[in-house]
């Protein structure tokens, strides 16, 4: 049901074969709008044959666009941004759920607070823990720092990773470099004066590039912990694993040579790396894949893949 009553805020949310939990992150939402007027916009990227939202979702002012293809995640959210009517966007996977806090006092927080354009709840993972979703900027030790590195899991206490995954945000409203796309709430106008995200991601980078250019404009990220999230990583990308290897690797050199990069030859050299990497990735994908589905192969330690059991990391919450 859509009608024309004035929403406070927008939730744009991407489908891809993820029908049933949309049902239930749309259902976790009703909330929210208990607590606000909200539209709700749902892009559905998925094939006509795949699951989408069910039609009785029980939210009002609900509106579902069809993508006439998959142009991959950053175009849907700018066509669902297209559609929105509220001051305020929010940008939700279909596999978080809302978990508490009230969302119109962040509204209000950002009113009194002009110079933060991008928020950032605060994200948890299935069993509690924080995900640690609001970051610093990307650099060159980012590949040895980030969440699920070997470095990280056996040594999480490392400078490294404590930078760039924010580990001692505390409980009070925190200017970060970038929020995670997963639930970013995100000023309309700047949005819009921004150009949206930068399609040519395909999936990944996109929320890490939109706060790159709003950086530089001389806007601001910050991290809001009194609202919480939960999100449970890697849902539709698991419908299309070989091309999302793919999509993480190409974004990655798109935004290192965009942004980290000013040499050439040194960019010309990464991205030679990372579409190396990118093959490994498969291969390794293809060869997990083959072991786990293979009765004919008989499970020694020399051909199952290597186990690292992941250490939580330390925060001051």
């Amino acid at each position: 049901m859509f009608n024309q009553e004035q929403p406070e805020l927008s939730f744009v949310l991407v489908n891809y074969k993820v029908g049933r939990q949309l049902a239930e992150c749309v259902q976790s939402l009703q909330a929210v709008q208990n607590d606000l007027a909200c539209e709700f916009i749902v892009v559905d990227n998925s094939p006509p044959d795949a699951s989408s939202l069910p039609a009785d979702s029980g939210l009002r002012n609900l509106r579902v666009i069809s993508s006439p293809q998959n142009f991959g995640y950053a175009a849907a959210c700018n066509l669902g941004a297209r559609a929105c009517r509220a001051p305020y966007l929010c940008f939700l996977n279909p596999d978080v759920r809302y978990v508490g806090g009230s969302v119109s006092r962040l509204l209000e927080w950002l009113d009194r607070n002009p110079w933060a354009a991008l928020a950032g709840p605060r994200v948890l993972n299935p069993d509690g823990t924080r995900q640690f979703s609001c970051r610093s900027f990307p650099t060159w030790t980012t590949s040895f720092s980030h969440r699920d590195s070997v470095l990280t899991r056996a040594f999480p206490a490392n400078p490294l990773s404590q930078n760039y995954l924010q580990t001692n945000l505390d409980g009070k409203p925190t200017a970060v470099d970038w929020a995670s796309g997963c639930c970013l709430l995100v000023r309309r106008a700047v949005f819009e004066e921004l150009g949206g995200f930068d399609e040519g991601y395909f999936l990944f980078f996109e929320d890490v590039d939109l706060a790159h250019r709003l950086k530089r404009r001389g806007g601001q990220c910050v991290y809001y912990p009194q609202v919480e999230f939960m999100h449970r990583i890697g849902s539709s990308r698991a419908y299309l694993p070989d091309q999302g290897i793919r999509a993480k690797h190409s974004s990655a050199a798109r935004y290192f040579t965009r942004n980290v990069i000013r040499n050439p030859w040194l960019a010309g050299a990464f991205r030679w790396a990372v579409s190396l990497r990118c093959r490994i990735a498969e291969q390794h994908h293809r060869v997990r894949l083959w072991l786990s589905t293979s009765p004919a192969v008989e499970r020694s330690p020399l051909l199952s893949p290597i186990q690292i059991h992941p250490v939580p990391l330390k925060s001051r919450e």
